[in-house]
């Protein structure tokens, strides 16, 4: 994982919620260089930022939109169709 993951999990920790999701979303723009699986951690790291700020419906939005985006992208190997469900689902 990127070093701003790493940051926006400490921050994180230290309930600084804004900039932890500033420094989780500089990670998710280098996403191309993750793993998938470390995409979706990101992501719901994202999300949980959003929810400890309140702004749970951009959050909602922003994932739904970015997992619909890998779903296209990425092969049924890397990306079961349960994991999808799990996380559109939420």
């Amino acid at each position: 994982m990127s070093d701003y993951f790493q940051v926006g999990q400490t921050l994180f920790q230290e309930k600084e919620y804004g900039e932890s999701l500033k420094c989780f979303k500089h990670a998710l723009e280098s996403a191309s260089i993750f793993t998938f699986a470390d995409q979706l951690v990101i992501v719901e790291s994202i999300l949980a930022c959003k929810v400890k700020l309140g702004e749970l419906e951009s959050g909602s939005k922003m994932v739904n939109e970015y997992l619909t985006k890998l779903k296209v992208k990425e092969t049924q190997e890397e990306f079961p169709a349960e994991l999808y469900l799990r996380y559109t689902l939420r």
